[in-house]
């Protein structure tokens, strides 16, 4: 099934093409950050038959060397065109687009993957400071400290606006602020109050962020539960019959969405 195509700005891929060309990707002028690991110790979890019931790979048998990387966009990209920059490349490139930056980046090691291969930090070649050990999750990495450390070098606007894209033109004033707050220096009390609420807006999305997250999953659970009520088959002396409006009507009464 093909992605939906919506925009964003963070994407995860598997590739086999060669790692210099993954490395010249990921230092183009429209990336942000990016992490890059070569896994060339991962299995096979089961038996892989072919459409003919073949057996061709067992389990236990080795993968093929292949490169994961993680790509965070400046501005936010449509799955389609992001797809379109490898059709050129002769080796398969796989590429979806990641709502969940943390755990993209803990796939790269196989932090918390049980029985996977545990690949060592230092593997990883990467701008995020996810890996650096300067944040608390990779979600902290929305540029914001970046910025603010930048504004606060003395960084050219011109060199900004090249490194962060429209996002800093446009809060701008509000990074200024956040600048000012963050190194102990005084703004007036309206821009005061208005950061502290922004900053409480931002936690409240987060939280319900996370709680869409979970009503989504247990919607995905109670839809495959009633997909399967609906296909049960029911012997008769006659024969077989499908029959479910009892069960619709049941589960609809049961439903509490």
């Amino acid at each position: 099934m093909k992605p939906k195509n919506k925009k964003t700005r963070n994407f995860s891929f598997t590739t086999y093409i060669d790692m210099e060309e993954v490395k010249s990707y990921c230092q183009r002028e429209n990336v942000l950050n990016y992490a890059i690991i070569r896994h060339d110790k991962d299995v096979y979890e089961e038996d892989i038959h072919d459409e003919n019931g073949n057996l061709i790979h067992e389990k236990g048998d080795p993968k093929e060397p292949h490169i994961h990387f993680v790509v965070t966009f400046k501005n936010a990209r449509y799955w389609t065109s992001v797809c379109r920059d490898f059709v050129d490349y002769e080796q398969n490139t796989m590429c979806q687009a990641v709502t969940d930056l943390e755990s993209a980046l803990s796939y790269l090691t196989h932090r918390g993957y049980e029985g996977k291969y545990l690949y060592p930090r230092e593997c990883v070649q990467s701008t995020y400071g996810y890996f650096r050990g300067d944040y608390s999750s990779a979600e902290s990495d929305n540029i914001a400290l970046r910025i603010i450390t930048d504004l606060e070098n003395g960084k050219p606007f011109l060199d900004m606006v090249r490194e962060y894209g429209r996002e800093f033109v446009i809060h701008r004033k509000s990074y200024v602020d956040a600048q000012n707050l963050a190194f102990g220096r005084e703004i007036d009390e309206d821009k005061k109050q208005m950061y502290n609420y922004i900053c409480q807006l931002e936690q409240d999305i987060q939280e319900r962020e996370k709680e869409i997250k979970e009503l989504q999953f247990k919607n995905k659970t109670l839809e495959r539960s009633v997909m399967r009520k609906r296909c049960i088959v029911m012997t008769t002396k006659s024969g077989l019959e499908l029959s479910n409006a009892g069960i619709t009507r049941e589960l609809e009464d049961e439903c509490p969405f």
